[in-house]
């Protein structure tokens, strides 16, 4: 909560600065020098337009608008750094309006574009090989971090579903931020209630994530009702506890609490007592637990969490700063397959650019 807090502060803040420094360049420009004349209250009422169009722009696409301002900050940032080389390398400096026109520009096909790269959703498939099936093959649809009502309410989670349900699975685990503190009560049970005739060969399986109890308590409705909607839709919620699946049993799904519930298992307490000759796969929310979780005969860990980075340059700042172990994708780790997930949808805002929106499917042979 405090990290939450202190957090939205500073990015309040950053925006602060950005905004004051746009204003400051629009005010230079020729054109409003012209028309303000020696009035400097105009130069600033006239230069205040692009931040109220971003605003507007903001409203009709759902964007924070301390979202545009920070990119907008950094976009002419590189612009006036590329002008300034262009002007050394031409003898010929641009224009002064030019950083301020094309930082404008790209700003606003950037963002239509990041609304289509989380608003789009693909489907993402990994196969996989293992002598420990004894010849039985399994598949597994994956969702994390729906955050309903960021980037789709109720009836958008049930679209997504039934393109789901074609792939025809075995087995469908929700993978934590099934809902987030914004999610309304109605789309949680239009989503959850389409779920219950749905019933996948060998069960739906549900993890909890660090959203899915709220941070802020003014979410319609509790944990314990979405614990009740999920049983009643037929998942099985996986706190801490393991479950063995499959026609002769040869899988065992282990569901791990969030990082942010401080009790929670150990990866090796989780898979104490486990059939080590059966298909193990880890369902953990966080992927920031790799040294504890390779070499103790895990075959697969699924996450998401990070929503790929969800926008540059998040993207890359997850494993710089190891708050996570993989950002996004596969990666095999002494035996193990890693696999983090971009999300079905994000977080705080309807975009994406360091990645897409997916559901994975997943084949074990």
């Amino acid at each position: 909560m405090i990290g939450m807090t202190l957090w939205l502060a500073s990015l309040l803040l950053v925006a602060g600065g950005a905004a004051y420094f746009i204003l400051t360049r629009f005010r230079k420009f020729y054109i409003v020098q012209k028309i303000a004349g020696d009035r400097k209250w105009l130069s600033w009422v006239i230069a205040c337009i692009p931040i109220v169009i971003a605003i507007i722009f903001g409203i009709f696409f759902m964007i924070p608008t301390v979202i545009i301002v920070i990119h907008a900050f950094i976009f002419w940032i590189l612009f006036s750094i590329g002008g300034t080389i262009l002007g050394k390398i031409t003898k010929k400096h641009p224009k002064y309006y030019i950083s301020g026109a094309l930082t404008i520009c790209f700003t606003a096909v950037y963002f239509v574009y990041a609304f289509f790269a989380m608003t789009t959703v693909f489907q993402t498939n990994y196969e996989f090989t293992s002598n420990k099936t004894q010849g039985e093959q399994l598949r597994i649809a994956m969702i994390a971090d729906s955050h309903m009502g960021t980037a789709f309410d109720g009836k958008g989670f049930i679209k997504h579903l039934e393109r789901m349900k074609k792939t025809n699975p075995d087995v469908f685990v929700i993978v934590g931020d099934y809902v987030d503190d914004d999610t309304k009560k109605i789309d949680m049970l239009k989503a959850t209630q389409a779920m219950r005739d749905w019933k996948p060969k060998y069960g739906k399986y549900f993890i909890w994530g660090n959203h899915d109890d709220p941070y802020f308590r003014y979410r319609d409705f509790s944990t314990n009702e979405l614990k009740q909607e999920l049983k009643k839709a037929g998942f099985v919620i996986l706190d801490d506890k393991n479950v063995y699946i499959g026609k002769n049993k040869q899988f065992c799904l282990l569901g791990r609490n969030d990082r942010t519930d401080k009790g929670r298992m150990t990866p090796a307490q989780l898979a104490k007592g486990v059939d080590r000759s059966k298909y193990l796969i880890m369902l953990d929310h966080q992927p920031n637990d790799y040294a504890n979780q390779k070499g103790i005969g895990l075959d697969m860990v699924l996450s998401g969490h990070t929503h790929g980075g969800q926008m540059i340059p998040i993207t890359f700042t997850g494993q710089l700063t190891s708050t996570v172990d993989q950002e996004y994708g596969q990666e095999n780790i002494d035996g193990t397959n890693f696999i983090v997930t971009s999300g079905i949808a994000g977080w705080g805002c309807p975009f994406k650019t360091g990645c897409i929106s997916e559901y994975v499917i997943i084949d074990i042979k």
